[in-house]
């Protein structure tokens, strides 16, 4: 698919900070199921930039703004073209050992109701990327999607417990699960075309899975299917926290709301 994204960020003050400074991942790199054609961001009142990439490899911008301002505006729009690879992952950065994610998190550790949902789902299958078959099946039917409306987790333990969650916190669902079978697990982040071209207030999330022999691979609990096409992936981390699209301050200022408005469309035909 060619799709074009437009991201929006709008932040304001009641009582203007003196600066602010923000750091973005919010651009997506190519890997072998996409590729950039174009990315453009402005940044409205201007500052000074610095381009570079965190420890993952995620594309990471930091920007310092100086005040005193009410407002600050980043838009972002890019386009590329995505491709069909059955959910794996090739040709992406990779800094780390599939070891590394293993490790448990915050909002990712397994407590025993998820350990034992994990065990009974994929007990019966012996492979492993069957096993993450079967995880991404029952957490589908299992756990209801809800609208995310802010950069807010519960966890997975809880969100497995309430039954529903947004997409992030479903991918930390299905990442606990993985990790307490011995499967290393990530979680990718980024938007997801939809047909209805709704605006969407968070960023898209699910989970990447290292089945030795074959790679990292993406597992989506929300759609229950491997990426396909429709997900542009813009970054990557441990959990949620490391692949945040906003993090930062202010020097002064008071009572800050932070508005995201993401739209990704279809620009050609499939």
């Amino acid at each position: 698919m060619r799709l074009a994204i437009r991201h929006e960020i709008a932040w304001t003050w009641d009582t203007p900070p003196r600066s602010v400074i923000q750091h973005l991942r919010i651009e997506p790199r190519n890997h072998e199921g996409q590729h950039i054609i174009g990315w453009r961001m402005d940044v409205e009142p201007d500052g000074r930039r610095r381009m570079g990439e965190d420890a993952f490899g995620n594309a990471f911008e930091s920007l310092t703004v100086d005040g005193p301002l009410s407002t600050l505006t980043v838009r972002a729009d890019g386009e590329l073209e995505t491709f069909d690879t059955t959910g794996i992952v090739r040709y992406s950065i990779e800094r780390f050992a599939p070891d590394l994610f293993l490790r448990e998190s915050t909002l990712t550790a397994a407590d025993a109701a998820l350990r034992d949902f994990a065990n009974s789902v994929s007990g019966r299958e012996g492979a492993s990327l069957a096993r993450a078959h079967a995880l991404m099946d029952a957490l589908h039917e299992r756990l209801d999607h809800a609208a995310c409306r802010s950069d807010e987790f519960a966890g997975a333990a809880k969100t497995f417990s309430a039954g529903r969650g947004h997409a992030r916190d479903i991918a930390h669902v299905f990442i606990a699960c993985a990790r307490s079978l011995g499967i290393p697990a990530r979680i990718a982040v980024g938007h997801l075309f939809a047909e209805s071209d709704e605006e969407r207030a968070c960023m898209h999330g699910w989970a990447e899975l290292y089945i030795y022999d074959l790679g990292w691979i993406g597992f989506d609990p929300v759609t229950g299917r491997c990426p396909e096409g429709g997900h542009i992936r813009v970054a990557i981390g441990i959990d949620a926290i490391d692949a945040l699209p906003v993090r930062g301050a202010h020097h002064g200022g008071a009572a800050e709301k932070i508005v995201h408005r993401i739209a990704v469309r279809l620009t050609t035909g499939r």
